[in-house]
């Protein structure tokens, strides 16, 4: 299906959150009854994710070529250089650490939660289909994707705990991620960290701390876990 111009500024909106809660519920609606139109929209944010992907790593070349070049010429410049910057940091760092009160719960969690990908299920332009709930939540229409996750299985039950840390509904995702942490699946792990995070937002620090004192000892979240906890030292 092709897009209107009409649809791309539309599509633009709703990705950068941008349109109001009629036009948005409007917009998920029309992805969820219409699968043709829903594919094209999944399409072109994967065109778009994949255009900024390009031009950043060519930025980034770009950059680092030049910095190379700069710095055979003028090495002592990039030296001092390099010196101001640490020592901005360093005073930076200083003053950070002086105003931690100014670090709230809700920075914290910005910084640290990032939602997880969809591992479960995969659009493919053979087929051109996929799992409803998964298509939805890849577009980030978690409100819509939230009623038709199955709470049958752990992937099921982890998705929507997802979309409730999504809508900002922290005693649902907690509900749901209490019960996946203690229950043996591929999305154990995954859990506590969501589950950490979730009770973190709902201001349940000490119990935060439990589960990630937990993920110390996993390789996959044990840089994360102590980074959180540095943070949130900081509060104290």
């Amino acid at each position: 299906m092709e897009l209107s111009e009409e649809d791309i500024e539309i599509i633009d909106l709703y990705v950068k959150d941008q349109l109001g809660d009629e036009s948005k519920n409007h917009f998920e609606s029309r992805m969820t009854e219409d699968h043709d139109f829903g594919n094209s929209v999944y399409e072109y944010i994967n065109v778009i994710k994949a255009i900024r992907f390009r031009e950043a790593t060519l930025l980034k070349e770009k950059l680092t070529t030049l910095e190379s070049t700069q710095s055979k010429k003028k090495s002592h410049q990039v030296w001092y250089a390099a010196a101001a910057i640490s020592l901005l940091l360093a005073v930076f760092i200083i003053f950070q650490n002086l105003n931690t009160t100014d670090t709230s719960i809700d920075d914290l969690y910005a910084q640290h939660f990032q939602h997880y990908p969809n591992i479960e299920q995969t659009i493919t332009r053979s087929d051109g289909a996929v799992a409803e709930p998964y298509r939805l939540y890849d577009l980030a229409a978690y409100q819509a994707a939230l009623p038709l996750f199955s709470e049958e299985t752990p992937a099921g039950v982890f998705y929507k705990a997802q979309c409730f840390m999504a809508l900002e509904q922290f005693d649902q995702s907690t509900k749901l991620l209490s019960t996946l942490a203690s229950t043996e699946s591929k999305y154990t792990v995954p859990s506590k960290w969501y589950l950490a995070l979730s009770l973190l937002k709902s201001n349940d620090i000490e119990k935060s701390k439990a589960y990630l004192e937990q993920l110390e000892e996993e390789a996959d979240y044990q840089r994360k876990a102590k980074d959180l906890l540095q943070d949130l030292s900081k509060l104290d």
